[in-house]
């Protein structure tokens, strides 16, 4: 009698499209139909273990044993698969075929080509994920969308220069920024259900935004337009718009509490602001005052900082509230604009919301995990890991509805410095503790004996240990921390303000005291000072009334903070677009300085580890959405620099 197994696979074997070389392609660069190849990824344990049968290893005309004899080599070329399948008897030469049917032939032939793996293995009951539709009408949506911005980039033009605020009359947009708003124009033009400006922090999306909103308004007078962001950016966004003279007649609605509703009017535009938790709120199906039925009429829905919506998880369940208010709301409104810089901030699974909400795809999360996200069950921790990325040319091509650019292609921005600074920080009781108990879990879940219960637990209890590990390795470094900002105030009592990240509350308590003793103009945001004193501190900032800012990683993007010449990381997080998103901060557009300096202040050999595990994450991260044409300063780029740097200190 047979055991079963422990976990169960949704796919056996993957079907990838691939350029011929095996190296993806630039996200920019058309590929040859001649130089595709359809290959197949094994996933399962008992399609890995599968036994060829000796007729496959004969020359024979059929393409299905052909594929499997070449699952290790260069795959079935496109144009093979193409004869053989995709056509399937059709006149190919047909005048009255268009991309789309060719499209649908290619789809439908690799049903043909399942089934003929299927009968030769005699492998009925596998999953095969094949070539997604989309991927197929990727080239034809592309044409359509590129022909229809450079349509609607001449009326934006014509738009502007005879724009009824004088503001937007001596707006001088980039080029980038004038192929943004014909990108976006474009899809709603064609009806897409949404689109992402996904453009490198700096680059200003936000005015791509307002510009977009000014051409609706001027052909629809009673445009309606919500916009939903983090609490702390939504001022920002009332001047942002009043500057530019968007919606001139229409005061912007604040939607401060949960129970305030938008008033739509029925004479003039209507502009709304609220946060992510009022949208949360207002689309609980249980709700009591009519669920999402006061936003049902909305032209225009813009997500600032869209990442926030990521998906924590394969079922209803997992998903954040963000997520699933989104899911809710999308469907039901006109259009929806996704603002985001960092669309990947920790992973490729997390792209995965801004392509379904957006309409860019219709599989599942499962589905996509293994596609896109090389998932693999980790035999170690009892669960499927979905850290890695596959197909990434195929990812690529799927982001018809995404626009990206690179703020090192387009802005002059100051040279970027990284110093390491490693602090005297005592190795203390609790940290020894943890360090023992760390390692006791890593032999158990070594152990082969363990069962699947005691193995799931184990599991918790180490993620329980990282986590409570950088906690104790913060408050070691307390001390330290205060030693060395006491040291560099008195060494550079007059200059430019810095900022300080940090993220948890006893190292910001910590700060907190020292800058208060030492009699320094400074102020602290994080999640317990309410929403009214952040917005205060800021002004205070941006107005130069204060030397520190103490901020928390959690609480960095949308935010211009340029007057500041420094950042210094007191502590680090696992999320590479976090500590992108806060060196950012200082490192854009409009500066003075004509260098930046990050100073990364470690404590604990984890702080070491969680960064280093950061710069491997970017790489990853940076095969998803495309590669890029420019050397741009990021995490992975600059770290010859850092290592010379630390050297020094």
């Amino acid at each position: 009698m047979c055991k079963k197994p422990m976990y169960h696979h949704a796919v056996d074997v993957v079907f990838e499209l691939q350029p011929a070389s095996g190296e993806p392609a630039d996200a920019g660069t058309a590929v040859c139909a001649s130089e595709m190849r359809i290959l197949a990824r094994l996933v399962s344990p008992s399609a890995r273990k599968c036994k060829l049968p000796g007729a496959a290893w004969q020359l024979q005309r059929n393409m299905g044993l052909y594929v499997w004899q070449q699952l290790t080599g260069p795959g079935l070329p496109l144009s093979t698969y193409e004869r053989a399948f995709a056509v399937g008897g059709a006149s190919s030469s047909s005048s009255s075929s268009s991309s789309s049917s060719s499209a649908e032939r290619a789809f439908d032939g690799q049903a043909k080509l399942v089934r003929a793996l299927q009968s030769a293995l005699r492998v009925q009951s596998w999953r095969f994920s094949v070539v997604p539709l989309e991927r197929w009408r990727a080239r034809e949506f592309a044409a359509r969308r590129d022909a229809e911005s450079h349509s609607q980039r001449e009326r934006v033009v014509a738009f502007l220069a005879g724009a009824p605020s004088a503001s937007l009359q001596g707006l001088k947009l980039h080029a980038y920024q004038l192929d943004g708003v014909a990108f976006v124009l474009a899809l709603m033009a064609m009806g897409c259900r949404g689109s992402v400006i996904a453009d490198d922090m700096g680059l200003g999306k936000t005015l791509q935004a307002l510009v977009v909103m000014s051409c609706l308004v001027h052909t629809t007078p009673t445009l309606k337009v919500l916009v939903v962001c983090p609490g702390y950016l939504r001022l920002n966004w009332v001047s942002e718009a009043q500057k530019w003279g968007v919606f001139d007649a229409a005061e912007p609605q604040l939607m401060k509490k949960l129970a305030d509703r938008p008033c739509v009017s029925e004479t003039g535009a209507t502009f709304v602001l609220s946060s992510y938790e009022w949208v949360t709120s207002v689309m609980e199906v249980k709700n009591r005052r009519g669920g999402g039925e006061c936003l049902s009429d909305f032209d225009l829905v813009v997500f600032d900082e869209a990442h926030l919506l990521k998906k924590q998880g394969a079922r209803p369940q997992g998903c954040s509230l963000r997520n699933r208010a989104a899911q809710k709301l999308v469907p039901i409104v006109g259009h929806a604009l996704f603002l985001t810089g960092t669309p990947c901030p920790n992973a490729t699974k997390e792209f995965f919301s801004l392509l379904k909400l957006t309409g860019s795809l219709s599989m599942n999360y499962p589905e996509f995990a293994f596609r896109y996200c090389k998932r693999y069950f980790n035999t170690m921790f009892t669960g499927w890991d979905d850290r890695g990325a596959s197909a990434v040319h195929e990812l690529q091509r799927l982001q018809g509805r995404v626009i990206r650019r690179l703020a090192g292609d387009h802005l002059d921005l100051p040279d970027e410095v990284d110093v390491f600074v490693q602090l005297e920080t005592p190795n203390t009781r609790e940290m020894s503790k943890l360090n023992r108990e760390r390692e006791r879990l890593k032999k158990k879940l070594a152990s082969s004996s363990l069962s699947d219960r005691d193995r799931a637990k184990a599991a918790e209890s180490f993620r329980n240990n990282r986590t409570m590990q950088l906690v104790a390795a913060g408050r070691a470094k307390t001390g330290a921390l205060k030693q060395y900002f006491r040291q560099y105030l008195q060494d550079y009592p007059e200059g430019a303000p810095f900022l300080v990240f940090a993220y948890h509350q006893e190292v910001f308590d910590c700060l907190h005291e020292l800058f208060d003793s030492l009699d320094v103009a400074f102020g602290c945001v994080n999640g317990r000072v309410p929403k009214p004193e952040v917005d205060e501190i800021f002004k205070q900032f941006d107005a130069g009334g204060l030397r520190v800012l103490v901020l928390s990683l959690a609480m960095t993007a949308g935010l211009n903070l340029q007057l500041a010449d420094a950042a210094f990381f007191a502590e680090v997080r696992w999320s590479p677009g976090d500590l992108r998103q806060a060196q950012t901060r200082i490192c854009r557009q409009g500066t003075q300085h004509d260098r930046v300096k990050y100073v990364w202040l470690f404590g604990a050999p984890i702080d070491r580890e969680v960064y280093e595990g950061c710069l491997r994450k970017e790489k990853t991260l940076s095969k998803t959405i495309g590669k890029r044409k420019r050397e741009e300063k990021t995490l992975v780029k600059t770290t010859n620099k850092r290592k010379q740097m630390s050297l020094l200190h």
